[in-house]
């Protein structure tokens, strides 16, 4: 008892209040449906069988101090991004804080390798460090009837595959701002480019 008290007094501090779902009525009912038992449908908008995914991720960015710093790096770190997203319009550009993911459809693995390319030279010259991990895998997106019903103060995106997961992965299996793939991927790229 006096833990749940502790909790209810925690929550008025914070002002934080419980969460209220409104139970569904059906024709005069009203009938409770567990969390588990809900099922909301995804639209897939881009199913990649195989595709080249890369993962990036800014070094040092959580050991920033200053807001300046913050701004500074973020603008640097998704400008490169940004400006490769304009000549290579069939790859998939995800970028969120001090992270990013591409992919393409494995026909246009040259245009994400340039893009990659590009976006590490700006990096460099402006003196941010980015490790980053690239995989071939599977890429799909969704676009779920959640976002649709989300109101505007809510962004989000559904991406996944092998090839997201694989790239996470690879990009924490070094140290140094690097790019890291498995054998797959290398020999992928060394036979075709």
């Amino acid at each position: 008892m006096k833990e749940t008290q502790e909790i209810v007094n925690d929550r008025k501090k914070l002002k934080i209040q419980p969460m209220k779902i409104q139970p569904i009525k059906r024709a005069g009912q009203i009938i409770e449906i567990p969390a588990n038992k809900i099922k909301i449908p995804n639209t897939r908008i881009i199913d990649m069988p195989e595709a080249v995914v890369g993962y990036f991720d800014v070094l040092g960015f959580s050991r920033k101090k200053s807001v300046d710093d913050f701004e500074t790096t973020l603008q640097d770190f998704l400008a490169p991004l940004a400006i490769a997203s304009t000549s290579y319009p069939d790859i998939r550009f995800n970028v969120f804080t001090d992270c990013a993911f591409l992919a393409a459809p494995i026909e246009k693995a040259e245009e994400l390798l340039a893009s990659i390319r590009y976006a590490f030279t700006q990096w460099i010259s402006d003196g941010i460090l980015v490790r980053g991990g690239i995989a071939i895998g599977q890429y799909i997106e969704n676009q779920s009837v959640a976002l649709q019903m989300a109101s505007k103060n809510f962004s989000g995106n559904i991406f996944a595959g092998s090839g997201v997961v694989d790239a996470v992965k690879l990009e924490s299996s070094g140290c140094g701002a690097l790019l890291f793939t498995n054998e797959k991927c290398g020999k992928f790229y060394r036979q075709k480019f």
